[in-house]
């Protein structure tokens, strides 16, 4: 048994980073495991007492969540915590809205799990007594204390806290979460003996100071869409779920990068995707079409997949996905360098609001240009992104010979 707790809302993971839960899950379960899902029992409601998991997450897993009521696809939090972190949300949206204020909620995401909350994980791995425990983020690798019993400890590391916190401060912006060090970071690892990273460069970061533990890269999976290649209008894609990253770069995209790219081509198109376009108004040559339940309707080499990211940590996985549709892409560092060099072949890094309005313009007037680099992400999505690269790594704590071969 494998035992995956994770400690965030999982009420929809078709983007970001529960794209990467579904897809770890897959390959746990490749790997041989009979996968249990636990939730952490407080941190994981954030600041609402009530969540469902998503239909991808229930199809494949057990879900457990401690200290909590379920009423069908429904989990409510009986713990009294959770409930007045709800009412101290409440007030903080209150006052924002009456323009008292302008804090913005803080992260969960990075602060240990109080000693109540991983005892109560603790005693939940003890009835289990699985081979491998696997939790998200460094936040909960302290709880790793209380398991050395386990075999297989894991972390999936869809960020690296220490890195989104330096990103934020270079854009000249508070973390969105609690800020920490690259040092502080190791040392909550120091009980796990496998991490699962995001990213590329955060794993060659980091590594050198979590020696003890076994370090790969968790890339992102994708699906070449041949079948659905097609020629459309040529179009710029933006696509994403509405976090602080997403809303940095789309902002950063509408009032920077987008007005150099019409005032030289007085037609082009900008679609926004996905619920980062909620509340967008179409004009501009921009069309928001919000959340698309089939993205081969995007698909092909003449839509042109942009990662302006710069406040960011872990990996961009729209990247991934632009290049399943057959889309070629433009990224500032933020955005690709998460996948090392892997992906040069079908992507345009640039380092420059103009740089990256020049490489876009360049692409929507060069049909030879966008199915080359169209060409090169749908070989890239049938070798390099097709395979997480971590059924392996888990299936070390278990019987080679239970490993899956499908």
């Amino acid at each position: 048994m494998l035992l995956l707790i994770s400690n965030r809302r999982l009420d929809d993971v078709k983007s970001g980073s529960g794209a990467y839960l579904v897809t770890f899950i897959k390959s746990a379960i490749l790997a041989g495991y009979d996968v249990r899902l636990v939730m952490s029992p407080s941190t994981a409601f954030g600041s609402r007492p009530w969540a469902t998991l998503d239909k991808p997450i229930l199809d494949r897993v057990t879900p457990e969540w401690p200290s909590s009521v379920r009423l069908g696809s429904t989990f409510v939090s009986t713990k009294p915590l959770v409930w007045f972190r709800f009412a101290q949300r409440l007030a903080l949206e209150t006052a924002r809205r009456l323009k008292l204020t302008k804090a913005k909620p803080v992260s969960l995401l990075s602060r240990i799990p109080s000693a109540s909350e991983q005892a109560q994980l603790a005693a939940v791995v003890r009835r289990h007594a699985p081979s491998c425990v696997v939790v998200e983020y460094s936040s909960f690798a302290p709880a790793f204390a209380h398991m050395s019993q386990v075999p297989g400890r894991g972390v999936l590391m869809h960020d690296l806290f220490s890195s989104r916190a330096d990103s934020f401060r270079a854009a000249g912006k508070k973390p969105d979460h609690g800020d920490i060090t690259l040092a502080q970071e190791a040392q909550r690892l120091a009980s796990a003996n496998l991490i699962l990273h995001a990213s590329m460069n955060e794993l060659q970061r980091l590594s050198p100071l979590a020696p003890n533990a076994r370090h790969v890269w968790m890339r992102p999976t994708t699906t070449a869409r041949r079948d659905a290649q097609q020629s459309r209008p040529p179009a710029a894609l933006f696509m994403g779920a509405g976090h602080e990253g997403n809303r940095e770069g789309l902002n950063h995209l509408l009032a920077d990068i987008w007005p150099l790219v019409r005032a030289r081509l007085p037609d082009a198109k900008l679609i926004v995707a996905g619920t980062i376009g909620d509340g967008l108004a179409s004009e501009n040559g921009v069309e928001a079409v919000g959340r698309v339940d089939d993205l081969a309707s995007l698909a092909g080499p003449d839509r042109i997949g942009l990662a302006p990211i710069r406040v960011s940590s872990g990996v961009a996985i729209k990247v991934a996905d632009y290049m399943g549709l057959g889309m070629p892409v433009i990224g500032y560092p933020g955005g690709l360098d998460g996948f090392g060099s892997e992906l040069d072949s079908a992507s345009i890094r640039v380092h420059s609001t103009e740089a990256f309005a020049d490489a876009l313009v360049e692409l929507l007037t060069s049909e030879e240009k966008r199915r080359a680099r169209s060409e090169a992400g749908l070989k890239l999505a049938e070798t390099t992104l097709s395979d997480s690269g971590i059924v392996e790594a888990l299936a070390v704590f278990r019987s080679p010979s239970k490993v899956a071969t499908s």
